[in-house]
């Protein structure tokens, strides 16, 4: 079983360590590589680490969890909101948040988390461009589709879901879209926005001006200031 390397975040000596306990009984596979109540240490840790699972708390002195995420140069990791309200679950989930545990944890609420986790791990596809055509399962509320990569024109955030916008029709899924991301890899597509990714392939136009990408189905997206350069640049690579 691979192991899972897990960090733990949170302003509470006593919730690390409950957290900690339940962990080490009942998953295995998840190894704990650090804990800190620091919202300041945990910012150096992750960055040094590297975990593959981030468990944060949101409420926490001198920067919040969001703050915290802000912060950060690396952010390869599966993230895990821990609160004491659900009135941040929304936030959460723009935040790319796999799940959100409400304290007190339940023991099968922490199981159902690392059933997900463990899931999407599993369905991490390298692809390069030399590769044959891959293809993802895209879990949406009722079913499972087999997707190509190649006819993904755009992974949109949507109410809380993901709408996969493919040539003939769209798929709402549960996943985020980092998840997306970390799945797909990053040779076609490019996050250009908190809530758009896109393929590079089914990019028409780019309108400097309103800083928006025209896309082959003649939608507009909106390019963020911070992804401008980025962008420019990968597409100088596909011309």
């Amino acid at each position: 079983m691979d192991r899972v390397t897990t960090l733990l975040v949170d302003d509470e000596e006593n919730a690390v360590r409950a957290m900690e306990l339940m962990i080490n009984k009942h998953l295995p596979d998840f190894e704990i590589i650090g804990t800190t109540t620091s919202s300041v240490d945990a910012i150096t840790m992750i960055n040094d680490l590297h975990p593959d699972v981030l468990i944060l708390d949101i409420n926490m002195p001198q920067m919040d969890g969001f703050e915290l995420l802000n912060a950060l140069t690396y952010k390869e990791f599966q993230l895990v909101i821990v609160s004491a309200h659900n009135h941040y679950a929304s936030e959460a989930f723009k935040s790319d948040a796999v799940h959100y545990l409400l304290k007190p944890v339940w023991l099968p609420e922490l199981i159902r988390m690392a059933e997900k986790i463990r899931q999407n791990k599993k369905e991490v596809i390298s692809i390069d461009n030399t590769s044959a055509r891959k293809r993802i399962p895209v879990r949406s509320i009722d079913h499972v589709e087999y997707v190509y990569i190649d006819e993904i024109i755009s992974i949109d955030s949507y109410e809380g879901y993901s709408k996969i916008v493919l040539g003939k029709h769209s798929i709402v899924s549960t996943k985020t879209l980092k998840e997306f991301e970390r799945i797909i890899g990053e040779n076609f597509i490019m996050r250009v926005h908190q809530s758009h990714i896109i393929n590079l392939n089914y990019v028409s136009k780019f309108y400097s001006r309103d800083s928006e990408i025209e896309l082959s189905d003649g939608r507009r997206i909106s390019l963020s200031r911070r992804n401008k350069d980025e962008f420019l640049m990968r597409m100088e690579d596909f011309i």
